[in-house]
């Protein structure tokens, strides 16, 4: 991103989402204060107890936060990558519309539920899938109640 600035592609070298933080991974993932609040929703859901990663490979390695269970590291994994995967088609819309895009912090984070939700189910191939009021309710219980 930095490259493209320098190139004279982008107006602007701040985040697309809260214009606040300098557009570069790190920022955009774990200190664009958008991104921190969807972040903070998910991690409420998902019981983690330190959800505030100082980069975004800190995020990515976080699976020890969740314990030694190797089915939940999946899910753990799997909720990360589609945060992430969130954000960055959030910051894409927003950089490339025409108009204003408003979109709540909240229908970020049920985003990344839903998401999770399907592509979780999606790859299972024991065919005992998730259920989606359990899941929105207490993944944990509902991850570690379908082995």
């Amino acid at each position: 991103m930095d490259n493209l600035f320098n190139l004279g592609i982008s107006s602007s070298n701040l985040c697309k989402i809260c214009h606040e933080v300098p557009e570069t991974e790190d920022p955009i993932f774990v200190e664009c204060p958008v991104s921190k609040d969807v972040w903070l929703q998910v991690c409420s859901w998902w019981r983690l107890l330190d959800p505030s990663p100082a980069s975004c490979w800190e995020l990515l390695k976080s699976e020890h936060m969740i314990g030694a269970d190797q089915r939940l590291k999946m899910f753990h994994e799997a909720i990360i990558l589609v945060f992430l995967w969130v954000i960055w088609r959030f910051r894409n819309k927003k950089a490339h519309a025409l108009n204003q895009i408003f979109v709540s912090k909240t229908a970020l984070a049920y985003e990344v539920q839903a998401h999770s939700y399907f592509w979780i189910n999606a790859r299972n191939r024991k065919g005992n899938n998730l259920k989606w009021v359990e899941w929105c309710c207490d993944p944990i219980l509902e991850c570690l109640g379908r082995h």
